[in-house]
């Protein structure tokens, strides 16, 4: 099963059916949009609904630094994307890039799995 994060009706109360239930989850820019003091609970969620076996396809903007971003989106920081590992996520892929050449604004692709 298929899941984009944004087909969540609410990511800081995933429906416990969902704990475990997809083979991919497609994250691309949500969490960057939620104010830094509920990210760990919603990273948590959104690492809960890959099942064993499957993919979490994230797509963010990045920060360099652990200082609070002044302003929305708030790019998440290096802590913030090891959560996914501290969660069960391993790594498979990790593409960073530029969002054009216009803007300096970092991106990052990071494919994770959870192995069996």
């Amino acid at each position: 099963m298929f899941l984009h994060i944004w087909d969540a009706p609410d990511l800081l109360a995933i429906p416990p059916q969902w704990h475990q239930a997809f083979d991919f989850v497609f994250e691309c820019r949500n969490i960057q949009a939620l104010p830094l003091n509920v990210r760990s609970w919603v990273i948590s969620s959104v690492t809960s609904v890959v099942a064993l076996g499957g993919t979490l396809l994230l797509i963010t903007h990045v920060r360099d630094t652990e200082a609070e971003p002044s302003s929305p989106p708030w790019p998440l920081s290096d802590s913030e994307l090891k959560q996914f590992e501290s969660l069960g996520l391993q790594q498979a892929e990790k593409l960073m890039f530029l969002e054009s050449e216009l803007f300096d604004v970092k991106q990052v692709r990071i494919e994770y799995q959870k192995h069996k």
